[in-house]
């Protein structure tokens, strides 16, 4: 476990504008997912499918877009 977390910390280090992609896209992903979990699976009836395509929206928004942007 140490291992995997020298290796994540260098990765930061060398890369810190991939770093920050991974980061972003994946909080942004997982607010979406969280958001059409809650709206999609529990508040409807019937359910309904997770909207895949605005996932990978979301996805592409969050690491090739947004985390350049805000990278200081």
């Amino acid at each position: 476990m140490a291992t995997f977390l020298r290796a994540f910390g260098r990765f930061f280090t060398k890369h810190p504008l991939a770093g920050n992609g991974l980061v972003y896209g994946t909080l942004y992903v997982g607010a979406e997912f969280s958001q059409q979990t809650i709206t999609r699976k529990l508040l409807t009836d019937p359910p309904q499918d997770i909207d895949r395509p605005t996932l990978a929206r979301y996805a592409v928004m969050g690491t090739f877009i947004y985390s350049p942007i805000l990278y200081n």
